[in-house]
């Protein structure tokens, strides 16, 4: 069986990481498919990390995606054209492109399939709303463009089905995990005595719906609660990311600066050491399908501090402390519930440990997304 596998639009975040672990996969498994790989050239260099040999493989690189340049659009259309595939599988969408061959498609945008006024409230009103709400409808024209989906929680496929009337019978649920590389480092995290510092995770690419720049506010309130308090936050963002920017501008303003710390974009081979040093993961988000911040954390044995919303409850139960969302001293006073008692960090590790088992292993996912491929390819040339 001949598959593309188009991941050219993915640059950055969970979806990233999602693609780079199928691909992974792909790579270790000897069975009877011929892959070709349109990566972007971030995923290329993500993949450069575990020392990959693509000699034997059909593989483009693509330095611009194309989810803003028909140059980028028109290669997608030549690379199956030359290669013939039986399936294309765009890991998420849009792809941007119509393709021959039968095209299933992942979706993993939450302002496409279930963004909600909260989400919307983290954006500038009235530019970035329009231009949100028009980008959803414009990604959604493009994912119809399909013939099958695959999205990763259940709240994405009635997304799907109730915004753009796709058929509930052709979009699958597969659940997120960590990667393989977090199931062969997995550690226990343990709160630190009282005169060690606390260090405080947000690993997040820069999104809008991540929340970030509530991070300022939740350190002054944990200084004020506990003013001794050694601690820092590290987040993940590029020098000139203007999130970061005005993340730094609100810690300046509140005398918090001290207490944050930017070490920069982190290769996924490298996040789980930086979970590994890390007492708590502290994940503000206000929209998420299946956010792979949540399994990492819990391989790696972190403790997660979360907003109060449905898809964090729906993917970590009892396995969280939930603060209300945006507010800053709820946040702050869950951190220090798990600073204060050991016994509930060590709780909700339990409780992380037990959900993993729950989900499907990196090696089951690509089972589960390569039987989708077989069967819509089937039932494509049974048609013909």
């Amino acid at each position: 069986m001949k598959i593309l596998l188009n991941t050219a639009n993915l640059i950055k975040g969970g979806a990233l990481q999602a693609s780079i672990s199928f691909i992974l996969e792909a790579l270790n498994n000897t069975d009877d498919i011929e892959w070709c790989f349109a990566l972007s050239k971030e995923g290329c260099k993500e993949l450069q990390q575990y020392d990959i040999n693509f000699a034997n493989y059909t593989v483009e690189v693509f330095e611009k995606s194309p989810a803003r340049n028909r140059q980028s659009r028109r290669r997608l259309n030549l690379m199956e054209k030359e290669f013939k595939p039986d399936s294309v599988f765009t890991f998420f969408g849009p792809s941007y492109v119509k393709f021959d061959a039968p095209h299933l498609c992942g979706v993993a945008d939450g302002w496409v399939t279930h963004s909600s006024l909260l989400a919307y409230k983290t954006l500038d009103f009235p530019v970035e709303w329009l231009k949100f709400f028009f980008a959803s409808v414009y990604k959604g024209y493009w994912y119809r463009k399909a013939d099958a989906w695959v999205v990763e929680a259940e709240c994405a496929r009635r997304g799907l089905h109730n915004r753009f009337k796709l058929p509930v019978s052709k979009i699958a649920v597969i659940p997120n995990n960590s990667g393989q590389l977090f199931h062969e480092n997995k550690s226990v995290s343990t709160i630190p005595k009282r005169d060690a510092k606390l260090k405080i995770l947000c690993l997040s690419a820069s999104y809008k719906h991540k929340n970030l720049d509530i991070i300022p506010y939740v350190a002054y309130e944990l200084h004020k609660q506990r003013p001794g308090l050694k601690f820092e936050f590290t987040v993940t963002l590029s020098q000139e990311d203007s999130i970061l920017k005005k993340l730094l501008v609100t810690a300046d303003s509140l005398n918090v600066r001290n207490f944050i710390n930017n070490v920069g974009p982190v290769f996924i081979a490298a996040a789980p050491q930086l979970y590994r040093s890390s007492h708590i993961c502290f994940i503000p988000s206000l929209l998420e399908t299946f956010t792979a911040n949540y399994p990492e954390a819990m391989s790696m044995g972190v403790p997660i501090v979360t907003t109060d919303l449905d898809f964090a409850h729906a993917i970590c139960g009892k396995a969280a402390l939930y603060y209300e969302p945006g507010n800053s001293n709820s946040a702050a006073s869950n951190i220090m519930a798990l600073l204060e008692n050991e016994q509930t960090s060590q709780y909700l590790i339990l409780e992380g440990k037990k959900i993993l088992n729950q989900l499907p292993t990196p090696y089951e996912k690509y089972k589960q997304y390569i039987t989708l491929l077989r069967s819509m390819s089937m039932n494509h040339s049974l048609s013909n």
